[in-house]
């Protein structure tokens, strides 16, 4: 089970090769994938911005409509709490937006977290597969 960040569905939407090829081997090994409400929120805001045009909101929603929509659940807080201050101890400073990504994954059973994004790194309980 794996968590798909901000980064990975925008270059999904913009063809990157790298992301396509690991989408494609996703699908081919029927690995369950779900996002947070807080990438989808990410990508609104994005859409938003650029006027997005109707067909790329289009696509963006049948995307979505293939995959699971994550939520914080009641362990989600602390398994938060946990990472970040495990982080800061040792003197990491994680993306709190990535950090909430993160726990919601966690508390989910999507312990993988696929991205470029470095916001993720010094965080434990969840392994980041970059592309």
């Amino acid at each position: 089970m794996v968590c798909l960040d901000t980064t990975f569905l925008i270059d999904i939407a913009d063809g990157d090769q790298k992301a396509l090829a690991l989408w494609a081997g996703l699908e081919e090994e029927k690995t369950i994938v779900a996002t947070t409400f807080l990438n989808i929120g990410e990508i609104e805001v994005g859409l938003l911005q650029r006027d997005g045009p109707q067909a790329e909101r289009a696509a963006f929603e049948e995307f979505l409509s293939e995959i699971a929509i994550l939520w914080p659940t009641n362990q989600t807080p602390r398994i938060y709490a946990g990472m970040v201050a495990s982080a800061i101890r040792r003197g990491r400073r994680p993306s709190i937006v990535d950090a909430w990504i993160a726990a919601i994954a966690r508390s989910n059973g999507h312990p993988v977290v696929i991205t470029r994004d470095r916001g993720y790194s010094g965080l434990d309980g969840i392994e980041v597969r970059k592309y």
